[in-house]
């Protein structure tokens, strides 16, 4: 797995997962217990109550911490090195730009940075809508 995609995927995952369980769990703490017991006493199983009652309320949270995701995985350096190590063709945009600092093109280093920094800050404000509009729905 080293040196390879699936390698720097998992190593991704294990980054980046707590951004999701970090705006899921609040929103799975805060669900009403009496919903889910309805649920059950309508003769509704587990997967249809999960499916009909828990999954429409954490929907939000679970898009948003995608967003967040995402937008620290673009930005992932330590962990890719470490994985994929230096090697020519298995580029992400941050060993990209460690690249291009170590050959002296400061100024290509500077504007893929600003493409990485752009859109990440466009995700985290679509982030913070989405879970602005998640906590109105409920």
């Amino acid at each position: 797995m080293i040196f390879a995609v699936p390698g720097i995927i998992l190593a991704l995952l294990f980054v980046t997962l707590p951004f999701v369980i970090r705006t899921v769990q609040p929103v799975l703490s805060e669900l009403d217990i009496g919903e889910e017991e309805a649920s059950y006493l309508l003769g509704a199983g587990g997967w249809t109550t999960f499916r009909r009652v828990i999954l429409p309320a954490i929907t939000p949270a679970i898009a948003a911490g995608a967003m967040l995701v995402f937008a620290r995985a673009v930005g992932e350096f330590g962990a890719i090195v470490i994985i994929s190590g230096n090697i020519a063709g298995k580029l992400t945009a941050p060993v990209y730009i460690f690249q291009l600092v170590n050959q002296f093109r400061f100024e290509e280093a500077a504007a893929v940075a600003t493409a990485l920094f752009a859109i990440s800050f466009i995700l985290v404000l679509i982030t913070e809508r989405v879970l602005k509009k998640g906590n109105e729905a409920l």
